[in-house]
């Protein structure tokens, strides 16, 4: 019924674009009659005093507005700087209506000239920093997150209305290429203008107005002063305990045909400098997929930020350079290293639901440490005009990960050793040509990665699965060795709002496992057939796609791609249609809406085809016996956004189904406290429906902004637990208010929150889980002492409704901080966690498994540091 809906929708658009009103005309001045440009053309319904449309006169004196309303009468209003006022009532029709306006010279003795904080010209939104920033704000990122229509996730992830970025540039150039998290986090929000926002931004500029995009990107203003010369920031910290260290230097050169970016940051104080090398453009995930299987026994990391139970010694350098070799050319270099040593302690009790029988019960404490080296470089080369854009990437990864831990039961304790030695390269390469009405485009990625993981758990504890009766002494070996080499290629030829594709793919895994018993300390020790794997799965797949565009005269697009793909792999033939449909209008000024609907088939890969056992952590083993999932997913995705830049009011309302038809089922079994994990063959599908919701707005007489987001998910699915098929349901609800308020240039006032709850069901116990609710709230209070002093006090609440049975519901945390500045030097000294909480407690819920996890945080620490601006 959903899908029939959305269906219906995309085939009513067109019709519905020209039924509204189209109101055009020409301006022109009453003596001279010579066109007037830059007058200002406003429509109003009768007797409202709210503006409905608007529009500007171009250099030959015309103009052109849109109305959807219902209203019998209209009012239509030119005004301008050199012109008289001059109204007219019209009937709600299409018509065209000129304006003969008479001129005047005005004469003004006084001008105070105040910027409006959001400009809107065209597509492009202008935010004015300097109004939504405070002395309290240092970096970019701190503005962001307050702008209307902006958010950024926890994770760095910049979005607007709802939907992440598509680009980040600073000054129009591309140079973290989505590794924006360092701009977000360093850049001074002192150097920046206006951010702007570049709304359905197509990157490539050959086909603007031929393939559309529903996604906004962000570009940096920089001001005068920091264009041309070379910036740079040193900061060094120091505190206790433990000798805390805090270290960075950052150099920054922004010219018209050359920037430059280079970072060090060194720390222990909990940190997560590694954020900053995520890249968050979508087609990062285009790329080689992260293959890592093997994973020590850990609980996921809880609510509290990474300074709070990070014990880390972190080192993170990052160099970028981007520069224009002629006018159309321009060569971006990235590299990237990172040393990053972590330490976590914890606690964790699980309760496995098992049909019929008593909850499996297991307590662990967990110790764990992790040793990771990682290095990346990026070298891009690229043009884009009108009518012609090339790129080629090249990339290259090492990383390699060092893990070690133990797990402490009551009756024993586990010795655990990952390594994860991990390396890539890839090369992306894209070609447009636009001649006409015509287009061509050529596609071609190539990657290639070897992964090697070695686990090594000691003593061996399920001893019969080895064949061996005398474990004293023994381990368990699992060896892994995969190869994966990818392409992805395609050539299009289209013409008008037509086009064509041919798709040549092929992706060939080859994957070695190997899993045994030693009790001699030495390699090589024989492994049954049961324990090993030989696997070597190639899939080879064409694909022709035939689109059509539609363009809606101005107001929006209307798009289809009918693909249809062959596919061979292991020796299995598949043939899919994979429809996609999507369509955005424009209701008005204001208002938007954007549909997306799409089928997508895909098959498992060689991580799914496991004849003999896999020991993916130490009580977990998985086999599959060669099955090949197959699974068919049907998406359908509304959006409505309201954005008036004139009231800095910003809101959307999204709705979104899945609905994933499988060939197989997840099957868990116990033996004791051993879980094997497997699929078994039989047809199921799982549904998911999620509405979320956002709002956010400038309240300017205030001097504040305000924002919330709202999310409610529904999901349907089965597992087979103990051979019995189970139903699993969840319900989940959040909703996250965020506020801003500055009282004079004494004090600003941040607060923010999110309220949590989830209802999980079982199929087969028939009753509902315990509900799960959690709340979390923090605030912080900038006293601004004058030019040079400045004094913030920031507190934290976290609550969890499960924890009372293995601990205090809530855990409160705060901080404090002072800060003496001069002209290019600043002394802080800032004090976290000064309650000293020492635990803190999670609980959650999976589709069999109810866990409590019990986290060692830091201290309260002090930290005292200097930070030094270079220009």
């Amino acid at each position: 019924m959903s899908l029939a809906l959305g269906l219906g929708f995309l085939l009513c658009c067109p019709a519905t674009a020209w039924a509204q009103t189209l109101i055009k005309g020409r301006v022109s001045g009453q003596e001279s009659g010579h066109p007037l440009a830059d007058i200002i053309v406003c429509l109003y319904e009768k007797g409202s005093p709210l503006m409905r449309a608007y529009g500007q006169t171009d250099a030959t004196g015309h103009y052109e507005l849109r109305y959807a309303g219902k209203a019998d009468s209209l009012l239509l209003s030119v005004r301008g700087m050199n012109v008289r006022e001059q109204s007219r009532m019209l009937p709600n029709r299409s018509q065209q209506a000129n304006f003969s306006v008479r001129e005047e010279n005005l004469r003004i003795k006084e001008v105070v000239v105040k910027a409006t904080p959001i400009r809107q010209s065209g597509d492009t939104l202008n935010y004015l920093v300097s109004h939504f920033a405070t002395q309290a704000d240092r970096s970019i990122g701190d503005v962001l997150k307050k702008l209307p229509g902006i958010d950024v996730s926890d994770d760095g992830t910049v979005l607007y209305q709802g939907k992440p970025i598509n680009k980040y540039y600073i000054e129009g150039m591309d140079l973290l290429q989505g590794r924006y998290g360092i701009a977000n986090n360093n850049l001074r929000a002192e150097d920046i203008a206006t951010v702007q926002v570049l709304e359905n931004y197509q990157p490539i500029r050959a086909l603007k107005g031929i393939e559309p995009s529903e996604r906004a990107a962000i570009n940096l203003k920089l001001k005068a002063s920091a264009k041309g010369i070379f910036m740079a920031e040193l900061l060094l910290g120091i505190g206790l305990p433990a000798t805390l260290r805090d270290d960075e230097a950052l150099g920054m050169y922004f010219a018209r045909k050359r920037q430059d970016l280079l970072e060090y940051k060194g720390n222990n104080t909990g940190e997560d400098v590694a954020k900053e090398a995520v890249r968050h453009y979508a087609e990062a995930s285009d790329g080689l997929p992260d293959w890592s299987l093997l994973r020590l026994q850990a609980p996921a990391p809880p609510a509290v930020s990474s300074q709070r139970r990070l014990f880390n010694d972190a080192h993170f350098g990052s160099l970028n350079d981007t520069r224009k070799l002629s006018q159309t050319y321009t060569l971006t270099t990235n590299l990237q290293f990172l040393h990053d040593e972590d330490r976590s302690r914890s606690r964790s009790l699980s309760e496995y639901y098992l049909p019929g029988q008593e909850a499996l019960r297991i307590a662990e404490d967990l110790d764990a440490r992790l040793t990771d080296d990682k290095a990346e470089a990026g070298l891009l080369l690229e043009t884009n005009t009108d009518r012609f854009y090339l790129s080629d990437k090249l990339e290259l990864s090492a990383d390699r990960k060092r893990q070690r831990g133990n797990v402490n039961r009551p009756d024993d304790s586990i010795s655990q050793v990952l390594n994860s030695p991990d390396y890539a390269v890839s090369n992306t390469f894209d070609f447009v040509k636009r001649l006409g009405s015509k287009r061509y485009r050529l596609q071609s990625f190539l990657g290639y990665r070897r992964l090697s993981q070695d686990l090594a758990v000691n003593p061996l504890l399920y001893g019969g699965l080895f064949g061996i009766v005398d474990t004293q002494g023994a381990s368990a070996i699992q060896n892994l060795r995969l190869h994966d080499f990818l392409t992805r290629n395609r050539a299009e030829f289209g013409i008008k709002g037509f086009s064509f594709r041919m798709d040549f793919n092929a992706d060939l895994q080859n994957l070695n496992t190997r899993l045994y018993a030693d009790k001699t300390g030495r390699p090589g020790q024989a492994a049954a057939d049961s324990l090993q794997n030989r696997l070597d799965c190639n899939k080879y797949e064409v694909k022709a796609s035939v689109s059509y565009f539609l363009d809606l005269g101005g107001h929006g697009y209307a798009l289809a791609l009918l693909p249809l793909r062959y596919l061979r792999q292991s020796d299995k033939d598949y043939l899919f249609a994979e429809p996609f449909l999507s369509a955005y209008y424009t209701l008005s000024h204001f208002w938007n809406l954007w549909m997306n609907y799409s089928y997508a088939e895909k098959t498992g890969d060689v991580r799914e085809a496991y004849r003999g056992y896999v020991m993916l952590s130490y009580r977990n083993f998985f086999r599959n016996d060669g099955k090949v999932s197959k699974q068919g997913t049907h998406s359908l995705l509304l959006s409505l956004n309201y954005k008036n830049p004139f009231s800095a009011l910003f809101g959307s309302l999204s709705a979104t189904y899945k609905q994933t038809e499988k060939n197989l089922l997840e099957a868990y079994t116990f033996r004791g406290e051993l879980q094997e994990n497997s699929s078994v063959a039989k047809p199921n599908t799982s549904r998911l429906f999620r509405a979320s919701a956002n709002l956010g707005t400038d309240l300017t007489a205030l001097r504040s902004q305000f924002s919330v987001a709202a999310d409610y998910s529904l999901s349907h699915s089965f597992l087979l637990n103990e051979n019995l098929l189970s139903a699993y349901t969840v319900n989940a609800f959040s909703v996250s208010p965020k506020f801003t308020a500055s009282a004079g240039a004494f004090l600003v006032f941040k607060y923010r929150a999110r309220y949590q709850w989830t209802k999980n069901k079982l199929g087969h116990s028939g009753q509902d889980l315990p509900l799960m609710r959690s709340f979390a709230q923090s605030g912080r209070a900038d006293f601004l002492l004058g030019r040079r002093w400045s004094v913030y006090l920031s507190a934290e609440q976290f609550y969890d409704s499960g924890a009372l049975e293995v601990g205090s519901r809530s855990a409160w945390f705060g901080d404090a901080g002072l800060k003496y500045s001069l002209k290019r030097v600043d002394f802080m000294l800032d004090g976290s966690n000064l309650f000293n909480t020492s635990w803190y407690v999670s609980t959650g819920h999976t589709d069999m498994e109810r866990f409590y996890t019990l986290y060692k945080l830091r201290p309260a620490e002090l930290l005292l540091s200097v930070r030094f601006n270079i220009r």
